[in-house]
C-alpha cells in the first residue's frame, strides 16, 4: 500500500513540475478577470496581494484579541477602503481591487452587520484568495 501511495506522488508530482500548477478548483472569474486587468503590472499586484494578504492576517489576528478591535463589517469597509484608496504610495489597480472586493464583502455581510467568527474566517478567506490569485500575475 505504501509502495502504491509512493508511485501515486511520484506520478502526481511529475505531473505539476509538467504543468506548472498543482489540480484544484477553477478560479471564480471574478478572480480571473481580476489577475487579466493586471496583465503586464506584475509588480503592482505584487503589491496588492502583501497588502491584502497582511490586512487578511491582520483581522484573524484581531479575532483573537479579548476585545476585538474590528467588530461589524462596517470596520472591515473602512479598513478595505483605506487600503484601496489610500495606499503608502500610488498603486495603479486600487479600483479594480475595489471592484471585486465590494460585492464580495457585501455577500458577507452588510452595513451594520456584526463582525461573527464565521464571517471574519470568510472575509479573511477572500482577502486570502484575492492575495493568492494576484501573486501568480507575470
Amino acid at each position: 500500500m505504501s509502495r502504491l501511495l509512493g508511485v501515486g506522488i511520484l506520478c502526481l508530482v511529475g505531473w505539476w513540475l509538467l504543468s506548472d500548477k498543482l489540480p484544484g478548483p477553477e478560479r471564480p472569474s471574478e478572480l480571473t478577470e481580476l489577475q487579466e486587468g493586471f496583465v503586464g503590472q506584475a509588480d503592482a499586484a505584487r503589491l496588492w496581494a502583501g497588502l491584502l494578504g497582511g490586512l487578511a492576517r491582520v483581522i484573524e489576528a484581531d479575532g483573537t484579541l479579548p476585545e476585538p478591535m474590528l467588530s461589524s463589517m462596517d470596520d472591515i469597509e473602512q479598513l478595505r477602503d483605506l487600503a484601496v484608496r489610500a495606499p503608502i504610495r500610488p498603486v495603479p489597480g486600487g479600483q479594480l481591487i475595489g471592484q471585486v472586493l465590494g460585492p464580495e464583502l457585501n455577500q458577507v455581510g452588510g452595513a451594520g452587520a456584526e463582525l461573527t467568527s464565521a464571517r471574519r474566517e470568510r472575509v479573511v478567506q477572500i482577502l486570502l484568495d484575492v492575495s493568492q490569485a494576484l501573486e501568480v500575475v507575470q
